[in-house]
């Protein structure tokens, strides 16, 4: 019985060659794509891994203002870490590209020669592999370079230029306008010496050997004495002296303010000491001019006393010089008498008795006349003594009375002073109380100054942290965007190819069951019979089982080996080889991918089949003769169409359901394919039309020492990046601060330290709206900023968000004329020195149109392997649908119709179906790989624009149904060959 089935097995294949040619093209170019797909990808990425370890790929690379010491040198190797440097200067090519000129190197980053030697002589140079293939450079052609002719003697690659960005700001590859040289220890330093190139980059590579973090090799370099004079760029000197200028004129200031703290506190102290000494000298004053009101007060006492005597005194006096002039005015008077009677009739004075007495006596010689004088002359002394004593007495009686009312006055002065003193003495203790007061505030504040010196000092130091040591970048290797770029661009590539492996292997499946269930619906009867042969269960299963697992086995294998050949593995690196530096990789032919195109096909023929069939070998041999089929639902649905041809289509069409479910989600699976390569190609356009248009500037100068004033003609902005993550990626979002009048940029700012307008490619990549809020990183100083999306705009040339370029200096602690970049209509005369670099709109331009370039191929192969798949599933289905109805076929037949009538019953009612499911389909498509699409591109720094014309729809569901009347004309020719004579074969 074996025998007679395994005769069959032929016969079967002869007989439906064409539909098991078609299920072995599904599978061939199914399995071809998921292959190809992976398998390259796999081997760039396993690849990569090898040849960079074998070629030493650096852990990181940091860049220094002046070259390092030896002392430091080996202060780092002493850590265990590998160090060497890759200095290197950037010369120019005649057409104007940029070549980097590197020493040869022995441990890190090694070149790896895809053809030639290393250089070894002067005017010898090694060449990078991508620069040569754009200028069409071979080993021994001639390069002139910096005004040197260079012998080309090697080509080759290098991992740490993998991706061979020209600055790590760079948003695309460009090697038509960079490259690297590599050149003998003598070469270099002839190129170093020459005045007329620029400046050498001083940059070092570093392996860790598992002995130090990234972070204690930063905080060593860091640690390093580092004299910022020793410094060469004038304009960084510029910089950092404009930066210690202003700390150092605060730190003055204060140093200023603390000196006068601390004569303030001397000066308090000089005070409180002098009102402490008043307070002791008030208070020995005041206890004297207690005992001076004493003393002044007896003085007044004694005083009147003495004025009570002098009064009485005077008094006396008066008596006294009264009487002693009476007596004197008596004796004249009776001298007068006496000399009248001697004859004289004189009358003597006061005045004139002296000389009219002298007169007479020199008259008359007469002794009684002189003794009378004599008595005159001492009586008129005495009365003039008694007068005088009077007149003293009274002028000491006044002095007395006035010595007591002085006396009383200065009592009561005294009495005022001691009051006054007093007051003066409680004056003073206040005053020496406040005095102590004060200086115990001074105290307090030249103490409070002290420390705000102290702090301010450290403070300074912080906010004019000019980062006064000798890095200039420090870039670790998950960070450097130049290493590994070609394998982290493939990795989504690789989980694509798997996750359309699944889903083919689904529609593989679902194709093979409605296979088997035909088979079996059509051998039906041969079936009962040989059951009623006495075949057995297990080897039916086992024979029915067969060609179909040898069918998918071989087509396993073929789609395997064109996976795996040039075509294949090979077509699918030339995207990538295309775009990164990588030397030839051997194909990488992973089990797993073998495993899955070889034994998954078969394996699943194997279930589909077995389960089918032993569930409809479960009947007996009497209804499998009779080909009994259950009554299906369809059967009771009413249809209110007159039209006996559309009642007809829609009736078969609902009797062939399962096989019109598996051409619409075959088509479902074409078209997300077709539109993955389709919104592939529009994503590429679309990045390079918006870039181009919202790149409104000619020239983008991005500097490093900006001047004090905006260069005339240029439109001032800050920019700063940060990072986002998504999907396990951190993609760079520059942070755009312009005026509210820029003209370069179309965005509505807002202000406010935290509001962002968000950019249309930012919307598109991160999906946020107004009022959302989005996180950006500061990975250098691990820092996260929480920004509120206050608007968005229109501009789509890359990943950037707009701030009010006063509330962004003010965020970033910038000065309040800061910024870092120009843009401008006309080339500006900026110093090179100043300047990161320039970014012309032509270099935009030029690296917008990459993409599309590089991802054509792919994009013609997701087509055109899109339009396979659905030809296969579509003609495999269609058929089985026309041979399932060949009973019926060739019973109309009988009844007169020819095969174009047949075409419309049997195969134009499929229009309607593949037309309604393609209207569906094509937008469903559509939306799905929109969704899923950013999964395919984590890693790319743009935004996410997929929108296409929508003549696009009309085209694709045009093409849909052009792939449908293909093979209607083509199973047209199979309805011809169904005869009347099918209706006797099937009759019981």
């Amino acid at each position: 019985m074996n025998k007679v089935l395994r005769k069959r097995l032929l016969r079967e294949l002869k007989s439906n060659f064409a539909r098991y040619a078609a299920l072995v093209l599904l599978i061939v170019f199914g399995m071809y794509v998921i292959v190809a797909v992976v398998s390259s990808a796999d081997t760039i990425i396993v690849r990569s891994d090898e040849h960079g370890e074998m070629n030493r790929v650096e852990d990181g690379q940091f860049g220094v203002f002046i070259p390092l010491t030896d002392e430091q040198e080996k202060q780092i190797t002493d850590m265990g870490i590998t160090l060497e440097r890759h200095f290197s200067i950037d010369v120019f090519a005649g057409d104007g590209s940029k070549l980097r000129v590197f020493k040869n190197r022995s441990d890190i980053d090694l070149v790896e020669l895809d053809s030639g030697r290393y250089a070894e002589k002067m005017n010898e140079a090694v060449a990078e592999k991508r620069y040569c293939e754009e200028h069409s450079l071979t080993v021994g052609d001639r390069l002139t370079a910096g005004g040197i002719e260079f012998e080309i003697v090697g080509i080759g690659t290098t991992p740490d230029y993998d991706a061979p960005f020209d600055k790590f700001s760079d948003t695309a590859v460009s090697s038509v306008g960079f490259g690297l040289l590599f050149v003998s220890d003598e070469q270099y330093d002839y190129i170093r010496n020459d005045t007329s190139q620029q400046a050498e980059d001083l940059c070092y590579a570093y392996l860790l050997n598992g002995k130090a973090t990234d972070e204690e090799l930063k905080e060593t370099i860091k640690d390093f004495e580092f004299n910022y004079k020793d410094v060469t760029d004038k304009y960084y000197l510029e910089t950092v002296g404009e930066a210690l200028q202003q700390r150092d004129d605060l730190r003055n200031g204060i140093n200023e303010l603390y000196d006068g703290s601390q004569e303030l506190k001397d000066g308090m102290k000089d005070l409180a000491d002098g009102a402490d000494k008043l307070h002791s000298g008030l208070g020995e004053l005041y206890d004297g001019s207690v005992k001076l009101t004493d003393g002044i007060d007896e003085l007044s006492g004694g005083a009147d006393e003495l004025s009570d005597g002098m009064k009485t005194l005077d008094d006396s006096g008066e008596m006294i010089s009264g009487g002693s002039s009476e007596i004197f005015s008596a004796l004249l008077a009776q001298a007068s008498q006496s000399l009248a009677a001697m004859g004289q009739g004189i009358e003597l004075t006061a005045d004139n008795y002296g000389e009219t007495l002298d007169m007479l006596i020199g008259i008359t010689k007469s002794e009684e006349l002189t003794h009378l004088k004599a008595s005159l002359d001492s009586v008129k002394a005495y009365a003039d003594g008694t007068k005088t004593y009077a007149d003293g007495v009274r002028t000491a009686a006044d002095g007395t009375s006035a010595l007591s009312t002085g006396a009383n006055e200065v009592l009561d002065g005294s009495e005022k002073l001691s009051g006054g003193v007093k007051d003066a003495l409680d004056g003073s203790k206040e005053l020496a109380d406040g005095a102590k007061d004060a200086y115990d505030g001074a105290s307090e504040l030249a103490d409070g100054i002290s420390e705000l010196k102290t702090e301010t000092d450290k403070l300074l130091d912080e906010v004019f942290d000019v980062d006064l040591d000798n890095l200039t970048m420090f870039v670790k290797r998950a960070e450097n965007v130049r290493i590994a770029g070609a394998k982290g661009d493939v990795i989504m590539n690789r989980l694509a190819g798997l996750g359309v492996g699944v889903i083919l292997m689904m529609l593989l499946a679902y194709v093979i069951s409605v296979f088997v269930i035909h088979q079996i619906q059509r051998e039906s009867s041969v079936i009962g019979a040989l059951y009623a042969l006495g075949a057995k269960k297990k080897d039916l299963i086992a024979h029915y089982i067969t060609l179909p697992t040898i069918v998918a086995f071989i087509g396993g294998i073929i789609g395997m080996l064109i996976g795996f050949s040039p075509v294949g593995l090979n077509y699918q690196m030339l995207d990538t080889y295309a775009y990164f530096s990588l030397p030839e990789f051997a194909p990488v032919y992973p089990v797993y991918l073998i495993i899955y195109s070889v034994v998954m096909p078969p394996v699943i023929s194997m279930i589909v089949n077995t389960l089918v069939i032993n569930k409809r070998l479960s009947q007996t041999a009497l209804s499998l003769i009779r080909n009994e089929q259950k009554t299906a639902r369809y059967s009771s649905v009413r249809i209110r169409s007159k039209n006996f041809i559309r009642r007809f289509q829609i009736r078969q069409m609902l009797r062939e359901m399962r096989t019109g479910i598996t051409v619409l989600l075959s088509m479902l699976f074409s078209l997300l394919v077709l539109m993955l390569g389709v919104d592939c190609y529009f994503l590429c356009e679309n990045v390079r039309i918006d870039t181009i248009r919202d790149t409104k500037y000619e020239y983008m100068y991005t500097l490093k020492y900006p001047e004090s004033t905006v260069p005339e003609g240029g439109e001032a902005c800050f920019a700063k990046t940060l990072s986002k993550e998504q999907l396990g990626y951190n993609l760079d979002v520059t942070v755009m601060g312009i005026d509210s009048d820029n003209k370069y940029y179309n965005a509505e700012t807002h202000k406010g330290k935290s509001l962002i307008t968000a950019s249309k490619s930012v919307v598109e990549r991160y999906g946020v709206t107004t009022g959302d809020k989005f996180i950006l990183t500061d990975s250098a100083n691990s820092m996260d900023y929480a920004f509120t999306v206050a608007d968005t705009c229109d501009e789509s040339a890359g990943l950037m968000v707009f701030m009010d370029i006063d509330s962004m200096r003010e965020l970033f602690g910038e000065d309040d004329d800061y910024y870092n970049c120009v843009l401008s209509d006309e080339p500006l005369d900026i110093d090179e020195g100043r300047l990161y670099g320039t970014t012309t709109k032509t270099d935009i331009e030029r690296s917008a149109a990459v993409f599309t370039e590089l991802m054509m191929s792919m994009i013609v192969m997701l087509i055109v392997i899109a339009i396979i798949i659905f030809f296969a599933v579509m003609f495999l289905m269609l058929n089985v649908m026309v041979e399932r109805a060949s009973f019926g076929i060739s019973l109309v037949k009988v009844f007169g119709y020819k095969t174009r009538d047949v075409k419309r019953l049997y195969l134009n009612g499929n229009a309607l179906l593949i037309a309604i499911g393609a209207l569906i389909e094509i937008p469903l498509s559509k939306f799905i790989i929109d969704k899923v699409f950013p999964l395919f591109i984590p890693n790319v720094t743009s935004g996410i624009n997929l929108e296409f014309p929508l003549y696009i729809y009309p085209i694709i569901f045009a093409g849909t149904m052009a792939v449908y009347y293909v093979i209607t004309a083509i199973l047209v020719r199979k309805l011809g060959k169904i005869t009347p004579a099918e209706v006797l074969k099937n009759r019981e």
